[in-house]
């Protein structure tokens, strides 16, 4: 049973990552000119760190450490994947990429909740930039997980 949640973890992990790139490729190509452009650029940050976060509630779940819904859920949810859990899974993210990765969480909260806000297209372009420059790092740290999960079904 442990092999197959496993397995299955990798390959949605896997899968995620498709996604992930897909949409680091669309931001690599926007750069704001217009309002068209800004709102664009917006909605491909919203959806990376929801393609993110939909990554990190399959591995909370697959290991039974869930969280429960409530008002810190999302942020609860990043910390626990920066966290090793002694015996049962290491980090899958470090310190560093924790905190990129929750600006852009914090993006995305004022993206889906400001409704008569102008978006500010410096800021954007700064969080844009860092998570482009950060992709590496990211792609490192899933990658470190993906070979204990690969590690672990294999060995079961």
């Amino acid at each position: 049973m442990l092999k197959e949640k496993l397995a299955t973890l990798w390959a949605y992990i896997t899968n995620q990552e498709e996604i992930i790139d897909a949409i680091y490729l669309k931001l690599h190509g926007l750069q704001p000119e217009n309002d068209e452009k800004i709102i664009n650029k917006a909605y491909h940050l919203h959806n990376l760190y929801s393609a993110y976060e939909d990554m990190f509630k399959e591995i909370s779940e697959t290991f039974e450490n869930n969280i429960e819904r409530s008002s810190g859920y999302h942020k609860n949810l990043l910390i626990r994947m920066k966290i090793a859990i002694p015996g049962i899974r290491p980090n899958v993210i470090s310190n560093q990429c924790y905190n990129v990765l929750g600006e852009l969480m914090a993006f995305r909260h004022v993206f889906r909740h400001a409704y008569n806000y102008n978006l500010a297209t410096d800021k954007m372009q700064l969080l844009r930039n860092k998570i482009i420059e950060n992709q590496n790092n990211i792609k490192t740290d899933i990658n470190y997980f993906k070979q204990f999960l690969e590690q672990n079904f294999k060995s079961h």
